[in-house]
């Protein structure tokens, strides 16, 4: 998936992480390692304006794996109107090796 960013933020987790905004203003999580498994859904927590990735380990207790950062201000409002963001793997070339298009649960209140 070539992507074009338009704005960019970088978040402490277990993998380097950026969140993005593309051209087309959807929301993209990029990773600089392979994820665990494959991602199955994302949570916003608003009161707290986290963001949790869930993976599909075969764990049902599974924590998930948790971007340390506050999301920016001018990020809320695209969180809020999305339903789902892409979350992707990119190699040391700059390949997406991994793409995933997923829910964005949102929860709390704006």
């Amino acid at each position: 998936m070539p992507v074009t960013v338009k704005h960019s933020r970088s978040f402490e987790a277990v993998m380097g992480m950026d969140l993005a905004l593309t051209s087309e203003e959807e929301l993209l999580i990029i990773s600089d390692e392979p994820f665990p498994a494959d991602v199955l859904r994302v949570e916003y927590y608003a009161d707290t304006q986290l963001l949790i990735m869930f993976f599909n380990d075969g764990r049902e207790d599974s924590d998930g794996m948790l971007l340390d950062h506050e999301i920016p201000e001018e990020f809320i409002p695209h969180i809020g109107a999305a339903a789902t963001i892409y979350v992707a793997y990119y190699n040391e070339s700059g390949e997406a090796v991994n793409v995933y298009k997923v829910p964005l649960i949102q929860l709390g209140t704006f």
